[in-house]
């Protein structure tokens, strides 16, 4: 027995195996042999296969025919029950970031610039004459706004606040024109008192005030302004109206400029209110020399040409402003209005027609036509 199993170690070392029962049985029953050199079987891997059987679909495991086997290799295997996998959380959205803001490098952090605040959008009526939207629209302007009074919306509240603080204001409406409703409203040591044209009244009470001016202003909105100690001629007070117009060779240009004094007994200088008309340096002449009396008048044509730049931003049809300025005892230049279709009429009541030419001329470059029919307004002597 020992001589035949050396002879099987011998012989499954090279592979060759002799032939007969006798060897074939000693090897098998030999536990040892067994033990040691039989190799380990592999185990059996079931691949999941997906069958159809009517109308649904089961899972089962493939089987292999083996000959214990009954049905030939069609055993049924039961279907695998799925085990609840826990789904992992959504993962968090990063925040995109542009490329260009991105990280320059991992120790210095790029961060995006800011970005400016936009401007706020002002709504402009279809008519030029809204006196509230333009004064908005030159507050948007830095340098401008040093030149525009204090100017809020009429109100009880706003009317008496602004009569504490600077003791004469002046009530226009929104939409008026030559002057027509303007109201001087003054704080007094007695009371209160308001001037309308000719008429002039006075109160006791601030509530007695404000009920008479709610009267006169018969439902039309209206707009307080601080009031302007404006220079005087003759004893009379007097704004200066600047004409500012298109060039037909391109951009802005002032064309001419005039004074016009106050009737006598009237708070307005228009000219259609009776009053009179100067030339500007003929009333300048008593508050200034000569040198400075031409850079005041310089000083106000740039004050007129940024105006219309500003004002053309918000009316892109604009092509002639009139410009009514008032002059304090310092001699700063306000602006008290701004007006998108200015009467040239008054030029015609001037010494020197070189002015009204040169208006006429400009506006034939855009299309417009003057009919120079001047009632009311006088020449001044």
């Amino acid at each position: 027995m020992d001589v035949n199993l050396n002879k099987a170690v011998t012989a499954n070392k090279a592979d060759k195996v002799e032939d007969g029962p006798k060897a074939e049985v000693s090897i098998k029953s030999n536990y040892r042999y067994r033990r040691l050199y039989s190799r380990p079987k592999k185990k059996k891997s079931y691949k999941v296969t997906k069958k159809k059987w009517g109308p649904t679909a089961r899972r089962f495991k493939s089987y292999k025919p083996n000959k214990y086997s009954r049905s030939g290799g069609s055993k049924y295997v039961e279907p695998v029950k799925k085990k609840y996998v826990r789904k992992a959380p959504a993962p968090v959205k990063r925040k995109v970031v542009p490329r260009k803001y991105k990280q320059a490098s991992y120790s210095k952090k790029v961060a995006p610039p800011k970005r400016k605040k936009a401007e706020p959008v002002v709504k402009v009526s279809r008519s030029y004459k809204d006196k509230w939207v333009k004064t908005k629209v030159l507050l948007r302007n830095r340098e401008l706004s040093r030149h525009v009074p204090k100017t809020k919306l009429f109100s009880k509240q706003t009317l008496y606040g602004m009569l504490r603080n600077y003791g004469m204001v002046y009530a226009k409406p929104v939409d008026g024109q030559m002057g027509i409703g303007v109201m001087r409203v003054e704080l007094n040591r007695g009371g209160y008192s308001y001037q309308n044209g000719l008429r002039k009244s006075s109160f006791g009470s601030y509530d007695a005030l404000y009920s008479a001016l709610v009267r006169e202003t018969k439902g039309k909105v209206y707009v307080v302004q601080k009031g302007i100690n404006l220079l005087k001629h003759k004893g009379r007070p007097f704004d200066i109206r600047l004409m500012v117009q298109k060039s037909p060779h391109g951009g802005w240009e002032a064309t001419g400029t005039l004074g016009r004094v106050a009737h006598p007994r009237k708070i307005v200088t228009n000219g259609s209110q009776g009053g009179s008309i100067y030339p500007t340096a003929l009333l300048l002449k008593k508050y200034s020399d000569a040198g400075y009396r031409n850079r005041l008048l310089r000083h106000m044509d740039y004050i007129g040409l940024v105006t219309a730049k500003q004002m053309r931003a918000a009316y892109p049809g604009l092509n002639v402003i009139g410009l009514d300025l008032a002059l304090d005892k310092r001699l700063k230049p306000w602006i008290l209005e701004v007006n998108t279709s200015p009467d040239p009429c008054p030029f015609t009541l001037l010494p020197d027609q070189t002015m009204l030419r040169r208006i006429i001329k400009y506006a034939k470059a855009y299309g417009r036509r003057y009919a120079l029919n001047c009632g009311k307004a006088k020449r001044g002597v």
